[in-house]
């Protein structure tokens, strides 16, 4: 088995988790035990890498909310974790790895489902470029 980069593993371990919320249940935030799990798998890890208590906020929505200061004189980072999802979704990825992905169209193994080459290029770039940009301007 090819070794994995650790960041990868952990996201994958993330994404595995069933954190489904559970319907009729309004109130309750989390509404499901692996959002529990979720948010304090991640509180642990913060603290475990050095992330001091008082950095570190759970919201009254159950949000995780962590506060890293900047490198530039007023600037500070935040991290939102937030676990909940539609009760319709189901919980749990099924993750797929391309190693050393050429590029091209992905098929997925379940049903053929094809994404082109250009929807994979597309939809990292609108969803990674306004993080990039935001963590340049604190750095």
């Amino acid at each position: 088995m090819k070794q994995r980069h650790p960041v990868l593993m952990r996201f994958l371990d993330y994404a595995m988790m069933d954190t489904q919320s559970k319907g009729g249940v309004e109130e309750a935030r989390p509404s499901s035990d692996g959002q529990t799990v979720m948010l304090n798998w991640i509180e642990h890890e913060l603290h475990d890498g050095g992330v001091a208590d008082d950095q570190r906020h759970r919201l009254k929505d159950s949000s995780l909310l962590v506060r890293f200061p900047g490198t530039k004189p007023g600037k500070t980072i935040c991290y939102v974790a937030h676990v909940d999802s539609h009760p319709d979704a189901p919980g749990g990825a099924k993750c797929i790895v391309h190693d050393d992905y050429p590029g091209g169209d992905i098929m997925l193994p379940e049903g053929g489902t094809i994404i082109p080459a250009t929807d994979v290029t597309v939809r990292f770039w609108v969803f990674l470029h306004p993080v990039f940009q935001a963590t340049r301007s604190v750095f």
